[in-house]
């Protein structure tokens, strides 16, 4: 009896949480979330709690960027920020971003190196920034491109070019800089 009733709640959290994903799918996870369940089979890819709910289709667990143009400031490993990289969806996503990070050797010395791409809406738009934040500090070279009111589709990123909005960044507690004057960061869904 007990058996029963628990594939009767499991059931009914599937089919709610498939019905939330047609409805409004950033709060499609929720109920299955709760429940431990995470995807349902037979219901769309939106249903997962990986996924990022701020794209429409809400399907991009990976995404590769190319960062190129990255020069040696007072640091003289900062080229080591360019080339090809995949990043991975990190964490749960809310419904107001999502980030997707790799995690580089350590560079100049110091603390971890991220690369991050987020898509977030901080107000009525949408928006894809990616960081590549050196040393382990909170200062990074950013990028970023508004998406509008509607959500981007991300599985449609392909050779994205995101604007740069700042030329480098200093590690903290050595001082050493990156230079990113020319700096570039490329989308592309994987």
């Amino acid at each position: 009896m007990e058996r029963q009733a628990a594939i009767v709640r499991w059931w009914l959290l599937a089919i709610t949480g498939c019905l939330l994903c047609f409805w409004s799918p950033e709060y499609a996870i929720l109920p299955l979330a709760m429940a431990g369940l995470g995807n349902f089979p037979g219901c769309d890819p939106c249903c997962s709690p990986e996924l990022c709910n701020l794209c429409n289709p809400a399907c991009s667990n990976h995404m590769q960027i190319v960062v190129a143009g990255m020069t040696n400031g007072t640091c003289a490993t900062c080229t080591d920020f360019n080339g090809t990289f995949e990043l991975t969806i990190t964490g749960t996503p809310t419904v107001t971003i999502c980030i997707w990070r790799y995690t580089y050797p350590t560079t100049c010395g110091v603390g971890t190196a991220l690369l991050d791409f987020y898509v977030f809406k901080p107000t009525s738009n949408y928006f894809t920034q990616g960081w590549v934040l050196g040393c382990g500090g909170t200062d990074a070279v950013r990028f970023e491109t508004a998406e509008g009111s509607s959500k981007p589709d991300c599985t449609a990123f392909s050779g994205k070019s995101l604007t740069r909005l700042n030329t480098g960044f200093t590690c903290p507690g050595t001082g050493k800089t990156c230079t990113g004057t020319s700096a570039t960061f490329v989308v592309t869904a994987l």
